[in-house]
């Protein structure tokens, strides 16, 4: 329930353990995801139940007995769990005064992980008063939500007592490079005693993969006798005359290559229509798992021709005698987030094409035999020596936060005349340099950053669909200048 944006209730959920525990039912036993996905539902409709009603004004008056029952069983469940782990839970007075003492120790390699890795940390906790704490646990701040919200249970602190405890912060194999504090905070009960300590935790993003492609049209795939699609959708004797036609077969071969900086963990293809129904997918998905950087893969996509009538890239009401289908190719390292989308096409013809055909299927027949032949490849974004090193690591800023970013935009030779550069921070656009008809050009960007961490996304683009992007983050502390 919510008052001025604040919560007036909460209630504490007690997940289950990892494991089933020994003698009991696997089958009816509740995950940890599981319980936070039903338990919010069945609470829900319990507190309805006793209410009787939905309506704010009513509600908690007429559902307060349940809710209180649910507190305190809740209560009940953890005080037990934390017993039997030698953490004492139960509950006492609040102390209000400052006699908390909290420390984290600083080894002299700082504080520092890679990109799924594990960040260790050794709080300790001293009670310098004549009164117990009671319910002592620790919470983690930062503005990053890798780093916050994570939580180390002390329970009561006798006086004169001091307790060690270490944290364990796994970070996400996807987090880039960061440099910025995290501040531990001593709480009794959920409520912050205001005692702290704040250190400054550098991460190293992983290297990512990039993703070029080539790719070719095969129609004679069902000839050979390779099961590409059910029997009846190459019926009418078709041949394999390298175009796609209404009741035929055939297989969309895409060659993934890695050029790095990092590895591919799990690359995932996926091919969607963009011609309506007239291009039929029997199975838009293909797994193509690790990549390294420097390797190459193969994915291949069974299709069908219809005779639905769809939109051609032409966008006319239907395709022409000779046309184009386009579809849309997405490469997504599933572990890391690296993703690239890019439209391609395939060539249509309404009858068997005999010979090299007419002029518009000899010119749609060159495209498709370059897209076979030619690496697609996105522009590629480098950093000067004025901006961050290699990694994009930048330490943090304070007063007023500004930021030079300098670097270089390369695009290849053939790629659409509109290229462009943009510069933004937290979504909104700051800068936009303009290299139409260049292969390379340079931009600089000076950004004046607001306090906390601030992320900031170059994108280079040629045309509509060749886009590359580099994400940062920088960090500014707080206590900035004032604007002019």
């Amino acid at each position: 329930a919510l008052g001025e944006g604040r919560p007036i209730h909460q209630m504490r959920v007690l997940l289950p353990p990892r494991k089933p525990p020994e003698g009991s039912d696997p089958a009816l036993f509740e995950t940890a995801d599981k319980v936070r996905e039903q338990e919010p539902i069945r609470r829900a409709a319990r507190l309805l139940r006793a209410a009787g009603g939905s309506h704010a004004s009513t509600f908690l008056g007429q559902a307060k007995d349940s809710l209180a029952e649910l507190q305190q069983a809740d209560d009940r469940a953890l005080t037990e769990r934390l017993q039997r782990i030698g953490i004492d839970w139960r509950l006492g007075a609040p102390v209000t005064n400052r006699s908390l003492w909290l420390r984290i120790a600083r080894p002299s390699e700082g504080f520092a992980s890679l990109a799924g890795g594990i960040l260790r940390i050794s709080v300790t906790v001293r009670n310098d008063g004549d009164r117990p704490f009671h319910r002592l646990h620790l919470l983690t701040r930062s503005q990053d939500s890798a780093l916050d919200g994570h939580e180390q249970v002390i329970g009561r602190l006798a006086p004169g007592q001091s307790r060690t405890v270490h944290l364990a912060i796994r970070l996400s194999r996807r987090h880039r490079d960061m440099v910025a504090p995290m501040r531990i905070e001593a709480a009794q009960d959920g409520v912050p005693t205001g005692v702290s300590d704040e250190i400054e935790v550098t991460v190293e993003g992983r290297p990512r993969p990039d993703f070029w492609f080539r790719y070719g049209f095969d129609d004679g795939a069902a000839l050979a006798g390779d099961a590409v699609a059910p029997a009846e959708a190459t019926a009418g004797g078709d041949v394999a005359d390298g175009w796609l036609q209404a009741g035929e077969a055939a297989l969309v071969r895409v060659e993934v290559r890695n050029p790095g900086p990092g590895d591919a963990r799990s690359v995932v293809a996926t091919l969607r229509s963009l011609s309506g129904r007239r291009l039929h997918l029997d199975d838009g998905r293909v797994e193509l798992g690790k990549l390294a950087a420097g390797a190459t893969g193969e994915a291949v996509f069974h299709i069908r021709g219809t005779e639905h009538r769809g939109r051609g890239a032409s966008g006319g009401a239907q395709l022409r005698a000779v046309d184009l289908l386009q579809a849309e190719l997405v490469l997504t390292d599933e572990t890391l987030g690296t993703k690239r989308t890019q439209r391609i096409v395939l060539p249509w013809s309404r009858a068997p094409v005999q010979g090299a055909g007419s002029v518009a299927h000899q010119s749609i027949r060159s495209r498709m035999v370059r897209a076979a032949r030619h690496w697609d490849r996105t522009p590629t974004i480098l950093l000067g020596a004025d901006g961050p090193d290699r990694r994009g690591l930048f330490a943090p800023l304070s007063g007023r936060c500004l930021l030079r970013l300098e670097g270089r935009a390369t695009f290849e030779s053939d790629a659409p005349q509109r290229r462009f550069v943009t510069v933004s921070v937290a979504g909104v656009k700051r800068t936009y340099h303009a290299g139409h008809g260049r292969e390379l050009f340079g931009f600089v960007a000076d950004l004046d950053l607001d306090s906390g961490l601030n992320a900031v996304t170059i994108q280079a683009q040629a045309g509509p669909d060749r886009v590359a992007r580099r994400r940062l983050l920088a960090h500014c502390r707080p206590g900035r200048e004032p604007r002019p």
